[in-house]
């Protein structure tokens, strides 16, 4: 029997961010010996290629953000080998390893969700919920994985046809900005865009998307388009009948992810004082 492959697939925008997106690889890998690297470079200018040649990186596709550069990873992959159903496939961003400053009890902890991921179909990474279930053209989502940081099984893939976001799922979802709110087209539910709305356009005292004031009303747009399909990807997994297993899904761990959650934040609060 062939021996399970590990990909690991880095999505790099930021020119600035390589070189930390390399040690947080270097540092995770300790724990999946094995793990190939695969770099695609989404900036405009092929920056990451230029300032590091003699890397495996590939042109990106920006057309859908990191679900079109990580599709081009996989493309890739797939002219050389075939998928097996026991492949694991692992994407990051570049802004992963600055989340919060992710230590080694997250990288253990992301390793575990990863390894139950591949013994078993699905997708695996930090899972969010909402209170409501929320409605997307191919079904109700509550719960999902947060993509700056997951794994994939690879008969997920080689059930969509190689697809990460498959063929039928519609987009775009946002269409516009208009009155402090993202328009979206009729297929999006009013719970979907309501939770969009409210990460892009925090009321006073809630947690937001941090670049909101600094985008552009194209930026927003994209920026939902982009939550959109990260909500998709989820639910398209567990219609092909794969697990969602959740990196921080033990009481401790969420406790964990919590207290350092919230020393994040009082250290960004006294940085900007």
């Amino acid at each position: 029997m062939k021996r399970a492959q590990i990909h690991y697939v880095l999505l790099c925008y930021y020119p600035d961010y390589l070189e930390d997106a390399l040690a947080f690889f270097c540092r995770f890998k300790q724990w999946m010996p094995g793990v190939k690297l695969l770099i695609v470079d989404n900036s405009p200018d092929l920056a990451m290629a230029k300032a590091r040649p003699a890397l495996p990186i590939l042109k990106g596709d920006n057309s859908k953000g990191e679900f079109s550069g990580w599709q081009v990873g996989i493309d890739s992959i797939r002219t050389q080998a075939s998928i097996q159903n026991g492949d694991l496939f692992i994407f990051a961003n570049d802004t992963a390893s600055r989340l919060r400053r992710l230590t080694r009890i997250d990288d253990w902890l992301f390793q575990r969700s990863f390894r139950q991921c591949l013994r078993s179909d699905g997708i695996a990474g930090e899972v969010n919920s909402s209170l409501e279930p929320m409605v997307l053209p191919r079904g109700e989502l509550q719960s999902w994985v947060s993509t700056y940081f997951f794994a994939l099984s690879g008969k997920y893939l080689n059930a969509t046809g190689g697809q990460l976001i498959p063929a039928d799922v519609p987009y775009p979802a946002a269409l516009d900005v208009k009155d402090k709110k993202i328009v979206f087209d009729f297929f999006i539910d009013s719970t979907l865009a309501g939770h969009i709305n409210e990460w892009l356009f925090p009321r006073e005292g809630r947690k937001g998307w941090y670049k909101t004031h600094s985008s552009s009303a194209q930026q927003l747009v994209f920026k939902a388009n982009m939550i959109y399909l990260e909500k998709s990807l989820s639910l398209a997994v567990c219609n092909q009948g794969g697990k969602i297993h959740p990196t921080y899904g033990h009481k401790l761990a969420m406790r964990y992810k919590r207290k350092m959650e919230r020393a994040y934040e009082r250290e960004k609060r006294k940085s900007h004082s």
